[in-house]
């Protein structure tokens, strides 16, 4: 019995200590973030594009895409439950800017074997974060 105890809490403290890792990630990555809200409709150049791996349900996962603007920014957008879709690197798409950010910051974007998803890594010199919904033209 205190082997099946400790088997438990040892798996616990693992799991913990992981999660805990990759939080420590992303708020470290994402603390140098400048989020803004985009009054307007806007045709964004998709550059990257992470979709959602699984569908909302209990928990939300997002989507992440590194785009280009108008005015020449290099911006990442953050869509909150998309769906399934892929965007293609060049594509223009239409950006429906979401008019809050939300207090809760967290991209929410699927870890990867327990890792932090590396389209954070990829993509942390991009620091203008918004969020909203990309489709197709």
């Amino acid at each position: 019995m205190n082997k099946i105890i400790f088997l438990i809490l040892f798996g616990f403290n693992l799991t913990y200590g992981q999660n805990h890792k990759v939080t420590n990630e992303i708020d470290s990555i994402t603390s140098k973030w400048d989020y803004k809200v985009y009054p307007d409709t806007q045709k964004l150049k998709i550059i990257d594009y992470y979709p959602a791996y699984a569908l909302c349900g209990r928990v939300y996962m997002n989507a992440m895409a590194i785009c280009f603007n108008i005015r020449g920014e290099t911006i990442r957008v953050i869509e909150t439950c998309p769906g399934p879709k892929e965007f293609k690197n060049g594509e223009i798409v239409f950006f429906y800017p979401n008019s809050i950010i939300p207090k809760d910051k967290n991209p929410h974007l699927v870890n990867i074997d327990g890792e932090l998803n590396p389209a954070l890594k990829r993509s942390s010199k991009v620091t203008i974060t918004t969020y909203g919904q990309l489709k197709s033209q």
